[in-house]
């Protein structure tokens, strides 16, 4: 049978009811997505801004022990074995008085990268669509509220990869650390023994040109040492500072060179003292 005027009034009316609803609905899930999409967002943001500040303050907290631990160092290049070089004047070579250096707290980095992860945190304000018959602007609204969430989400993975990229270059710096401190450690046995081995000689009337060829490698080797704790750990953009990186190259440089047990009697010691005295690297 055929419609009249009125059944198809009621049926268009019908369909407008349906569709109104529909594009309600269907503005509530946007909208639904939207606060979805942002609290996976801030979640991923949280989790790793977490994990980096914790790992950020136990750096710091190595970093601080490790420029204490340079500053012991410091103190017995200042102290025994600067004596011992001090004393050795007869030799007519530069004995320069080895202080101990001030070792500058170079934690700015740190600093720097507290700064860039405390940034604002974005929020997006999201409105509450639940009429259900909306207008074309709170539905075209409520879409572009998803998109923008999406973007957000986004915008947060891009932000966890950043401060990851923190994470790395911490941990680039604990690396660098712990091998220096190896190198330290053998290092400054090695001179110890050395300047012990000078103490000895100082009980004689007179030195052979070996012997002062040894205090001279020992003035170098201390002074390597001297300059390296004086230098710039981190540079600005917490990493670690190249002129610090050269210094530490001559130090392990000077470690391959020397026996593990050096001695005054030791040919390979004089010889690994001649070529360190003779190399043109710049320690």
């Amino acid at each position: 049978c055929l419609l009249d005027e009125g059944d198809m009034g009621l049926f268009d009316l019908f369909n407008d009811v349906k569709e109104s609803a529909d594009r309600s609905r269907q503005a509530r899930e946007y909208i639904q997505r939207a606060k979805e999409l942002v609290r996976e967002g801030d979640q991923l943001y949280e989790r790793a801004y977490d994990k980096v500040t914790s790992y950020a303050s136990e750096t710091e907290y190595r970093i601080r022990k490790h420029m204490n631990y340079k500053r012991d160092i410091a103190k017995e290049l200042g102290g025994n074995i600067g004596v011992t070089l001090k004393e050795f004047r007869n030799f007519n070579i530069d004995t320069k008085i080895i202080e101990a250096p001030s070792i500058q707290d170079s934690t700015a980095g740190l600093d720097i990268f507290k700064s860039s992860m405390s940034s604002c945190m974005p929020n997006i304000s999201i409105p509450s669509i639940l009429d259900m018959f909306i207008s074309d602007d709170d539905y075209y609204e409520a879409k572009r509220q998803r998109d923008e969430a999406e973007a957000y989400k986004e915008r947060m993975k891009r932000e966890r990869e950043k401060l990851e990229s923190y994470k790395e270059k911490m941990s680039e710096i604990r690396s660098f650390m712990d091998a220096e401190k190896n190198e330290l450690d053998t290092l400054m046995s090695k001179l110890r023994r050395m300047t012990d081995d000078l103490n000895k000689g100082m009980q004689k009337g007179s030195y052979s040109s070996q012997e002062a060829e040894y205090l001279k490698g020992v003035h170098k080797i201390a002074e390597c040492v001297a300059k390296l704790l004086s230098t710039e750990f981190l540079s600005d953009g917490f990493s670690v500072n190249q002129r610090y990186a050269k210094a530490f190259e001559g130090i392990k440089q000077i470690n391959q060179s020397l026996p593990y047990s050096p001695s005054i009697s030791d040919s390979n010691t004089l010889g690994a003292i001649k070529k360190i005295l003779d190399s043109t690297v710049v320690y």
